[in-house]
């Protein structure tokens, strides 16, 4: 990448580099995971130490987060922490299906309704 130019180092990167940065990811994804692998297990204690500092240093908005309740479309309450918990409720499990029934119901109906118009169209030409 010889450009002096910001906005034409810019404009390559935007045009090439990130595919190649991609490509290269894709061909190389067995090497960066086991790269991640090693700087995760050498900067352990650092990394604890990091995030022990941003929740001691955040705890009031943790706090706050967590005490958010949240009323799901099921008709259930839950806290923020207990999402994923919630989830998989049989009472939300329904809801979900019962939705995705619906929806697929309501795509059904609008095809139908779009194919009875274009077969009007092609009758009249």
């Amino acid at each position: 990448m010889p450009f002096k130019d910001p906005e034409k180092r810019k404009q390559w990167y935007e045009d090439y580099g990130r595919q190649l940065k991609a490509k290269d990811y894709e061909e190389n994804k067995e090497y960066h995971a086991e790269m991640g692998k090693i700087w995760r297990d050498k900067n352990k204690e650092k990394d604890q130490l990091r995030h022990k500092r941003y929740r001691e240093e955040h705890k009031e908005q943790i706090s706050e987060h967590r005490k958010i309740k949240v009323t799901c479309g099921c008709g259930s309450t839950y806290c923020m922490v207990g999402k994923s918990r919630h989830d998989k409720t049989q009472k939300h499990v329904i809801y979900i299906i019962e939705k995705m029934h619906d929806d697929n119901k309501l795509v059904q109906e609008r095809t139908n309704h779009i194919l009875a118009e274009w077969g009007e169209l092609l009758r009249d030409h």
